[in-house]
Parts: C-alpha cells; structure tokens; sequence
C-alpha cells in the first residue's frame, strides 16, 4: 500500500491564501483595466486605462514590492496590450520598466508625502505615455497624433487618487489576511 503524505488542512488553507493574496493585485488591475474598457465603450472614453494600470503598477511597486513583482508587471502589461489593442510587448516593455524603476527609486518616494508621490507619478506617467507614443509611432511607421498622449498621462495622473484608494484597501486587506511585509 502506497504511503500518502498527509497535508493539514491549516497549511492548505495557509498556502490557499497565499496563493490568492500574490494574484490580488494583478486582478485588481485587470478589474481596473475592464472598467476603463467599459467607459471606452460605453463614452467613447479610451485613454482612462492605460492611466489606472500604470498608477496600479506604481502604488504597488512603492507601497507593496513584495506582494507585486516583476513577473506580475508583465503579465498585467500583456493583459493591457491584448485588451486595448497596442502592438504586444509595448504596455509590457512601460510596466516592467516602471515597476524595475520606480523599486530602485522607492526608498526616496516612500517616505515622502501623498503629493510628491503624485508628481512622481506625472512625471512617470508623461514619460511612459512618450515611450508608448514613440514605439505605435514606429510600429505604424508614421508619427501618431500627439495630443492624445499628452491627455493619456493628464488623465493617468487625475486618476492616480482612486486607484491608490483601491489598491490601500485591498493591501490592507491582504495584510490582514496574509500579512508578510
């Protein structure tokens, strides 16, 4: 008779938890990038998701490195350029590198207050939405209207008080649940 290991259902539960608390806040991005896609449809309104998932990616790599990594930046930039349709890897290439440059830099923002993190953010908003501007310009081989990358990164930038109010409540959630940071 072959010997089973036994697993506790405590530990299940505790690796359960675990397991949902790393995938919350890649779900609170595509929850955020679902309804920027419904207003887009709804109001004609497209520019508002890329803003809430860049300011997602930033709250998270300042506030939560530890619960949102790289790999996740990756996978919720993939999500934006299926969902919003921009040439695959561009969205990723600005997460990741949002997320790797704004971890360096976070000692300097984290201790700071509400309002410097927000301009942090619009100026990490205005460079991502160039680089965004820069690589559908060179896929599509012709200079892309500007002005919609200039209301990109103004919009992002209004939006990033909501989304930090989203993302505090469920990391606090998650600390309370599996806390570990």
């Amino acid at each position: 008779m072959p010997k089973y290991k036994t697993v506790k259902s405590s530990e299940m539960v505790h690796k359960f938890t675990s397991f949902l608390c790393s995938i919350a806040p890649v779900c609170l991005i595509i929850t955020l990038e679902l309804l920027s896609f419904m207003l887009f449809y709804l109001f004609d309104f497209f520019w508002i998701g890329y803003g809430l998932a860049l300011a997602s990616v930033f709250y998270w790599a300042v506030y939560a490195p530890a619960r949102f990594r790289l790999p996740s930046a990756v996978i919720a930039g993939l999500y934006s350029d299926i969902m919003f349709m921009t040439p695959l890897g561009s969205q990723t290439l600005i997460f990741a590198l949002v997320f790797k440059a704004v971890t360096k830099a976070r000692k300097m923002i984290m201790p700071k207050s509400f309002r410097f993190a927000w301009l942090v953010f619009l100026l990490l908003s205005i460079i991502a939405s160039l680089v965004l501007w820069s690589i559908i310009s060179l896929v599509n081989q012709q200079l892309c209207a500007f002005l919609p990358v200039m209301v990109n990164a103004i919009i992002a930038w209004l939006c990033y008080p909501f989304v930090v109010l989203c993302c505090n409540n469920l990391l606090k959630i998650l600390q309370r649940i599996h806390p570990y940071e």
